[in-house]
């Protein structure tokens, strides 16, 4: 196998060894970190959401931290961001619940 290498670092070019680097890693080989491993994408459903494992995430889901639908702020409810007959001042809309 090293006969083969040193082959090829004479007559295959750069692009062409990164190539074969990549064809010739294997899945199940140990973790390193000069094998070439292509990043997992990151998933809205994975086990890193605030509500817990598997619990969506973000601002275009419902539930999410900046949803208006999230099930903290229900659209009935005084403290929805969508509640017309909070007033509002400068920092935002007062609570009647800080009174």
């Amino acid at each position: 196998l090293w006969i083969i290498v040193i082959l090829l670092d004479c007559a295959v070019s750069p692009t062409e060894k990164a190539l074969l680097a990549i064809t010739s890693a294997s899945p199940f080989s140990p973790l390193s970190p000069f094998s070439p491993r292509v990043p997992l994408p990151i998933s809205p459903f994975g086990p890193s959401g605030p509500g817990g494992p598997w619990t969506p995430w973000g601002p275009i889901f419902p539930g999410g931290p900046r949803s208006p639908l999230s099930p903290l702020f229900p659209l009935t409810s005084p403290l929805s961001p969508l509640w017309p007959s909070l007033p509002v001042c400068p920092t935002g809309p007062i609570s009647p619940f800080n009174r």
